[in-house]
């Protein structure tokens, strides 16, 4: 048999094997988990406004957003109750919400904030400064301290 031929043989194995993984894991939810619809709402109801990501894995779902104070949460949801499971909040480390991100931007002399994302611990933030050119800027999530970036994304 030609090379090339058992390559495509074990290739096309190999792809066999993995999509049947892919989909094997979506199976893998109980039987009587809740709908999304109304894990969301649940969720809501309990002081966690915007969220930006549930994904079910390892026997809960995971989910990402921010709590009723402004501050970024990651959290495990019951997928049978929808009761929040373990709440690995960042607000011991993260004290800045990203308004007050906004807002030490602002006191330090920037305006025209036109975009904020937070991105490991620090609110990335692009901005005009006094002399109205664009500068990019990093806050601390912990200290709010606003510093300019060393890579202008």
């Amino acid at each position: 048999m030609n090379k090339s031929l058992v390559a495509l043989i074990f290739s096309g194995a190999l792809l066999t094997l993995s999509i049947g993984s892919v989909f094997a894991s979506s199976n893998d939810m109980p039987a009587n988990t809740m709908p999304m619809s109304k894990i969301l709402k649940s969720l809501q109801d309990n002081g966690f406004q915007a969220i930006w990501k549930v994904e079910y894995e390892d026997d809960s779902y995971q989910a990402e957003g921010v709590d009723e104070n402004g501050h970024l949460v990651k959290f495990f949801v019951n997928p049978e109750t929808g009761v929040v499971l373990k709440d690995d909040s960042r607000e011991e480390k993260e004290k800045v919400s990203i308004v007050e991100a906004a807002q030490a931007v602002e006191a330090a002399g920037y305006h025209h904030i036109y975009e904020i994302k937070h991105k490991k611990h620090s609110y990335k933030v692009k901005a005009i400064n006094q002399d109205d050119s664009t500068v990019g800027l990093d806050v601390d999530a912990t200290t709010g301290k606003v510093s300019k970036s060393k890579w202008f994304y």
